[in-house]
């Protein structure tokens, strides 16, 4: 019995290396070592999104288990998470400096996986792997608790924009219409957690 080919997926300059599809086979993401990764819809077989990022041999692509993120690793020194719907950077994971050769999410998408050697470290590390959190990839309820607990102010107008893709003026249109309350911030802590700077807090 022969399969019968529904799309034949087109768009690297070389050879690719992974196809895999997105849990809910909504989506097929394929990576080659020397294009972009990218994303299909496999009922058409239309390329979606390619994943601008990456200055390297690519190493690993694949979905988180929930498929609400793209894993990616390289030889650029980088492995990056991906949100598929937009092809926006969330995360960027570094520590090897001669690449990352292969990244994985944790089955519960909590923590991230990399490997790859650094020869240059004294004493000498020619292989290993780095676990770390994957905050940004938690649930909205519990970004939110994170999140509040380490922004001490709310977001400007410009900064609402930016993070939480709100339309210009909406900030002050909301101002408007109810009483002023703690801007949310799960969208900044899925560009990065951090506590602003003094210079940041400053009046202005």
């Amino acid at each position: 019995m022969h399969g019968h080919t529904k799309a034949v997926l087109r768009g690297h300059n070389d050879g690719v290396f992974t196809a895999v599809f997105s849990p809910d086979s909504r989506l097929v993401l394929t990576a080659s070592h020397y294009s972009n990764p990218l994303i299909f819809d496999p009922e058409r077989g239309e390329e979606l999104i390619a994943l601008r990022g990456h200055s390297g041999e690519l190493t690993c692509a694949t979905f988180s288990q929930d498929g609400k993120f793209v894993l990616t690793s390289a030889g650029d020194q980088k492995a990056i998470v991906w949100d598929p719907a937009t092809g926006n950077q969330v995360m960027q994971l570094r520590g090897f400096r001669r690449g990352v050769e292969t990244a994985a999410f944790s089955p519960n998408g909590r923590m991230i996986v990399t490997a790859g050697w650094d020869p240059t470290d004294r004493p000498p590390i020619y292989s290993s792997a780095q676990i770390v959190d994957a905050e940004v990839c938690c649930p909205l309820d519990e970004l939110l608790v994170l999140a509040s607990r380490r922004v001490t102010r709310s977001l400007t107008g410009a900064e609402r924009v930016v993070y939480l893709h709100e339309p210009a003026g909406q900030s002050e249109n909301n101002k408007a219409k109810q009483s002023p309350q703690p801007a949310p911030v799960a969208a900044v802590t899925r560009a990065t957690i951090a506590t602003p700077s003094p210079e940041e807090q400053a009046p202005r």
